[in-house]
């Protein structure tokens, strides 16, 4: 993360307060290895622990015998149906996406954005040193 952040000239970087603490916690980390092995773990055992040995057997067998087995046949159909289930959503979510983006570029901002200049000023810190921290009691 810092080495992306780095690559950002200071100027625009010195206007992005927020990107400052941006980094991979421990705690990060830790939820994405979780995710990870739970996802292989269910897409790698389910399939082994749902196929018994004897129907294992039997599909290797229907499949030996004619050009692909009908239990795999039956799998692979449904899986184009997902995948085309899922191209659609995406397809319909960009579509949304890219109307809901155009709306906020129509957005009226409330003022007359031509003529408009913007100036970013920033005080050097050795001049004005920082100011006492006040306590206040409740």
């Amino acid at each position: 993360m810092h080495l992306l952040v780095g690559l950002l000239p200071k100027e625009i970087l010195a206007g992005m307060p927020y990107l400052q603490g941006l980094g991979l916690t421990p705690h990060v980390l830790v939820f994405a290895l979780a995710i990870s092995l739970f996802s292989a773990a269910l897409f790698s055992f389910t399939p082994a622990i749902s196929l018994s040995r004897d129907a294992m057997r039997a599909g290797l067998t229907e499949a030996g015998l004619t050009s692909s087995g009908q239990h795999w046949r039956r799998f692979g159909s449904k899986l184009v149906v997902v995948e085309l289930a899922t191209a659609v959503i995406l397809l319909v979510s960009a579509g949304l996406f890219a109307r809901s983006f155009y709306r906020l570029l129509q957005v009226d901002p409330g003022f007359q954005p031509h003529n408009l200049a913007i100036v970013s000023l920033s005080a050097p810190r050795e001049h004005y040193p920082a100011a006492p921290i006040r306590h206040r009691c409740l």
